[in-house]
């Protein structure tokens, strides 16, 4: 099962993504901003990053800059 991280401050925007991609056999978790995606990925590995760049601020931009590929696993697209 492919696992995803869904990062944004919108609580109706993540609760309707998730639905849609749980409902499509995705693992998603969700966090409201940069650090706290910091935070979920150091518990796993996630496979795809889904962030709302137009509402992140800077911090979650960085934070999020922080993760890499081969600490993940995966290829920065």
């Amino acid at each position: 099962m492919s696992r995803v991280l869904l990062v944004s401050d919108d609580r109706l925007l993540r609760e309707e993504i998730h639905g849609t991609l749980a409902g499509e056999g995705y693992e998603v978790r969700c966090a409201p901003d940069g650090l706290r995606a910091l935070a979920v990925l150091a518990e796993g590995p996630a496979d795809l990053i889904i962030a709302d760049w137009t509402t992140a601020s800077r911090e979650a931009v960085e934070s999020l800059r922080r993760v890499r590929p081969e600490r993940q696993g995966g290829k920065r697209a």
